[in-house]
C-alpha cells in the first residue's frame, strides 16, 4: 500500500490521479462540439460563398460576350456622310442571321423581360440553350436591349444586358442576387475613325 501525500494547506491528495473524471470529459467535448459547429458553419457560408462567386463571374462573361455580339453590328456613318446601321441581324440565335431587328430601339424593358429577338438562354459553360424557351441544360437567362439616347438618338445608343440565373428569373424576383447587368455606349464614327 502507497503512502498518499497531501497538500499542507489544504489536505487534497498531490499527483498521482490515474484518470479524468466525468466532469472532464463532458466539458472537452462540449469544447469539441462548439468548434465543430462553427466550423461547420464556416465551411458552409464559404461553400456557399464560392458557389455565388461563380455564378456571377459566369453570368459577367455572358453579358459581355452579348455586348460583344450587338457591337460587332454596323452603326457607323460611310464616307459619303450617310448613316449605315444593322437593322438586320438577329442576335438571339447561334449563329447569328439575317432575321431580326439588328439595332433598332427595342420595345419596352427587354432587359427586364423576355421578348422575342431580345432574349436567349445558355447552359453554364456559356453554350446556347434556345431563344424562345429553355432547353434541357439551360441555366441563365440573357436579355438585352437597344435604347436611342434622347439627346441624339440619331447617331448614339445604349446597349444594356442582364444575365441572370433561369432558376431566379422563373421565380419572378425583381432583386437580382447573384447575376449580372452590364450596358454600353455606341456612337456612329466615320468609317477610319473620325466621326
Amino acid at each position: 500500500m502507497r503512502a498518499c501525500e497531501t497538500t499542507p494547506k489544504t489536505g487534497l491528495p498531490v499527483g498521482d490521479e490515474d484518470g479524468i473524471t466525468l466532469l472532464d470529459a463532458l466539458v472537452a467535448t462540449a469544447i469539441l462540439v462548439t468548434v465543430t459547429t462553427g466550423v461547420a458553419g464556416l465551411l458552409t457560408w464559404s461553400t456557399r460563398a464560392v458557389a455565388a462567386a461563380a455564378t456571377e463571374t459566369t453570368a459577367v462573361w455572358l453579358a459581355q460576350q452579348k455586348l460583344e455580339q450587338l457591337a460587332a453590328l454596323e452603326w457607323s456613318v460611310d464616307e459619303g456622310g450617310f448613316a449605315r446601321s444593322d437593322e438586320s441581324t438577329s442576335v438571339a440565335v447561334d449563329p447569328m442571321r439575317a432575321s431580326g431587328p439588328g439595332l433598332r430601339a427595342s420595345p419596352g424593358p427587354t432587359a427586364d423581360v423576355n421578348t422575342p429577338e431580345y432574349v436567349d438562354f445558355t447552359g453554364a459553360d456559356g453554350s446556347w440553350r434556345g431563344n424562345t424557351a429553355p432547353s434541357p441544360g439551360a441555366a441563365f437567362v440573357r436579355r438585352w436591349s437597344v435604347v436611342p439616347v434622347a439627346g441624339d438618338p440619331q447617331n448614339t445608343l445604349v446597349l444594356t444586358v442582364s444575365v441572370r440565373p433561369l432558376s431566379e428569373a422563373r421565380r419572378g424576383s425583381r432583386q437580382v442576387s447573384s447575376g449580372a447587368t452590364l450596358q454600353t455606349v455606341r456612337t456612329r464614327l466615320l468609317r477610319g475613325g473620325r466621326r
